[in-house]
């Protein structure tokens, strides 16, 4: 730490199981992807609100995120956590093909809605 080697600090911190001291030295390396990684393998730290949002903010703050119609994404997050959404999400994946041409791959969007 002493030498500004913030990411070998936290990679050395990880080994010694203090995750929370490696995702801040991780996060003043301004790696919050390698932060966010640590952070989802561990349950007790997807729980810490605290840790969790001041690693999004980080990641927005580096623009770490994708931009618009990332419906494949969307629709697996929403299986697992909002399960009631899928269908909404799947709908609108089928929109965007239309709009883009793609009527094909939109076809099998809406036959999964029964839309």
């Amino acid at each position: 730490m002493e030498t500004n080697q913030d990411e070998k600090a936290g990679e050395f911190k990880e080994g010694e199981e203090d995750f929370k001291g490696a995702i801040n030295l991780y996060l003043k390396a301004c790696l919050p992807a390698k932060a966010a990684r640590l952070a989802m393998s561990r349950e007790e730290l997807v729980s810490n609100i605290d840790i969790i949002n001041r690693i999004a903010a980080a990641l927005t703050k580096g623009e770490f995120y994708e931009r618009g119609n990332s419906f494949r994404k969307a629709v697996e997050l929403a299986r697992v956590a909002f399960p009631a959404d899928v269908v909404k999400l799947e709908e609108a994946w089928g929109d965007y093909l239309v709009q883009q041409k793609q009527m094909d791959a939109a076809i099998n969007h809406y036959i999964k809605t029964g839309s």
